[in-house]
């Protein structure tokens, strides 16, 4: 009896081990579910009010903060004494984004700017989401952006924003340059014009392999061009309730045309309301946007969704405006 229990007991032994060294094996032999993901950090730092506006704001010169979607509008806000900063989340992968926006210096018709930038993942416990959808990438960006506007007369300005990134990790480190152009026309009257070229140069990207760990490097940025207006109502109010901005955008490498379109409407002086959408017909593809605005002689403050995923990203932001 004694023999046939020890039996017993080697054999379930035996079985217990066998167990855990199968799930052991197929634990080390089960690949990373996400190996060969291709991201890319966002390298425009829109502000939150262009955002919302589906980024078809950018012939509209009311804003200081805007331009960040056209650096000829600097020539038109001279803002030498407001300061911007702006938070950004992807909930898609947890991958935040920080930027601060220096008072504009101002000499004759000529202004510009220094802007800060740092990417950083974390913040996983505030996602909406519940979870992310994707892994947070192993790395950490910093850009130093330069914004200068040239006032070519009371109507009319050109503008470039130049970028430089710095991207790295424990195994690699990547620096990158980006130049944005634009120009803004806005003559007397309810409607104006702009046109910007964007993405000349290159970026950051990064990829999983196949234990989970973050390799970067760099791509180039896809090349597109914009033209678009905006409306404002009432037109001799310097304070509109009501302003539409449209767009079309041209994705070199892509086919057909992207289209924008941006509401804001102020129920009261203090409170913006804001909405856009991005819109592609060839793949009957629909981003939304929206977002509002709190505004005070001295300071704004700006939120922004945009709560469907595409291009890998899913994300709200804050901005804030200080008037001193």
């Amino acid at each position: 009896m004694k023999a046939t229990g020890l039996y017993i007991a080697i054999w379930i032994s035996a079985l217990l081990l066998g167990l855990l060294c199968s799930a052991s094996i197929q634990a080390q032999t089960t690949p990373f579910p996400f190996e060969g993901l291709v991201g890319y950090p966002r390298t425009y730092k829109l502000d939150a009010r262009s955002v919302s506006l589906a980024e078809a704001n950018f012939a509209d010169p009311a804003s200081f903060a805007s331009f960040t979607v056209n650096p000829a509008i600097l020539g038109f806000t001279h803002s030498s004494r407001s300061i911007y900063m702006s938070g950004f989340q992807n909930w898609q992968n947890n991958l935040n984004q920080f930027d601060l926006s220096l008072p504009s210096v101002t000499l004759g018709r000529h202004s510009g700017l220094l802007r800060f930038g740092y990417f950083y993942p974390g913040l996983g416990d505030i996602n909406p989401l519940g979870s992310s959808d994707q892994p947070e990438p192993d790395l950490a960006l910093y850009q130093i952006e330069f914004t200068y506007a040239f006032f070519v007369r009371s109507n009319f300005s050109v503008g470039i924003a130049q970028t430089l990134s710095y991207g790295n990790n424990d195994d690699a480190q990547f620096t990158t340059y980006m130049v944005n152009a634009g120009l803004i026309y806005d003559p007397d009257g309810a409607i104006s014009y702009a046109m910007v070229l964007n993405g000349i140069g290159r970026g950051l990207k990064y990829e999983f392999i196949e234990d989970g760990t973050t390799i970067l490097g760099s791509r180039s940025i896809p090349v597109s061009l914009q033209i678009g207006a905006s409306f404002r109502f009432p037109v001799d109010d310097d304070e509109p309730y009501l302003t539409l901005s449209f767009a079309n955008e041209k994705r070199f490498g892509e086919s057909g045309l992207w289209y924008k379109g941006g509401l804001e409407i102020k129920p009261a002086s203090f409170l913006s309301l804001r909405s856009g959408l991005m819109f592609q017909p060839e793949d009957l593809t629909y981003v939304p946007r929206y977002g509002i605005g709190f505004e005070t002689s001295f300071l704004e403050f700006d939120y922004a969704l945009s709560p469907n995923e595409f291009q890998d990203e899913r994300y709200h932001t804050i901005g804030i405006t200080i008037h001193f």
